[in-house]
């Protein structure tokens, strides 16, 4: 399913010239995520690794290829999408046109519609930039949002690896209940586990943190407000990315049947899946 889209290289560490076995926790390093400035660089030129593939899309796209029932003739959008290879992806399996691939860069939506235009995509693919904080402030009076798109409510979201910062959980929660159906509605997100460094208080050194404390205040406050958290599935870390994948499906307080539904995620033999698609 991954060898007609086309243009989507880039973003994987060569496994033969890392010493890194997968088994070291990660770090949240602002350097090597592909949203790592996203909402904090004034110069949105700065980080172009939005356009790279990241393990996290990988993983989506695998569950997807194999439960393509999920987002056939589903209405879907992507949060955080960067290169939006799992959006592409279900616009390929007849989601229902256009799919909506959002980030908060421009120069990144800016690419959207050259890359469908290369996949034949050129009337199933729509780009909009949205910014999360903007729409948790508007999320009380869905009239203040000024777009036709973000007043509509979807059968799917796709969300990959965009929970690294603590400060985002509640402005992505916010967005996923003002866009999500409240019955129907699936949210599909992969998360790569990864742990900060932090200061010991006690002995005053670097350590790695004992938890993944962005994600954890993410699941926290999604269980807090009702809603349906149910993991399909967990993989080993993928070679040269420490920290193990999941894929979750999530769902509003309303839709936990259509939740449990959810097959299952196998994990993934990366060495084998990656060479087959990049």
């Amino acid at each position: 399913m991954f060898d007609g889209l086309k243009d989507f290289g880039g973003g994987w560490p060569s496994s033969s010239s890392s010493d890194d076995d997968g088994k070291h926790p990660t770090t949240t390093s602002n350097n090597h995520h592909p949203d790592s400035q996203r909402h904090t660089s004034d110069n949105e030129d700065e980080d172009m690794l939005g356009l790279d593939v990241w393990p996290g899309a990988l993983a989506l796209c695998n569950y997807i290829s194999k439960t393509p029932q999920i987002v056939y003739n589903k209405t879907t959008l992507e949060l955080g999408a960067g290169i939006a290879l799992p959006a592409f992806l279900a616009a390929k399996l007849h989601a229902t046109p256009p799919v909506i691939c959002s980030d908060y860069q421009q120069a990144v939506v800016d690419f959207y519609p050259s890359n469908a235009a290369l996949n034949d995509l050129e009337n199933h693919i729509q780009g909009q930039r949205i910014d999360w904080v903007d729409i948790s402030n508007s999320k009380t009076n869905k009239n203040n949002i000024n777009n036709s798109l973000l007043q509509q409510q979807y059968q799917v979201l796709l969300a990959a690896d965009v929970m690294y910062e603590e400060k985002f959980a509640l402005p992505l929660l916010d967005t996923i209940e003002t866009l999500l159906h409240p019955t129907q509605g699936i949210l599909l997100l992969s998360h790569q586990s990864r742990r900060a460094i932090v200061m010991d208080p006690e002995l005053g050194i670097p350590r790695i943190d004992d938890q993944d404390r962005p994600f954890m205040a993410f699941v926290r406050l999604m269980e807090e407000r009702g809603m349906v958290v149910r993991v399909l599935g967990e993989s080993p870390a993928p070679p040269g990315f420490p920290g193990p994948m999941r894929v979750m499906g999530i769902g509003m307080s309303g839709g936990g049947e259509v939740i449990e539904k959810l097959p299952a995620w196998d994990s993934v033999d990366w060495e084998g899946f990656v060479t087959g698609v990049i």
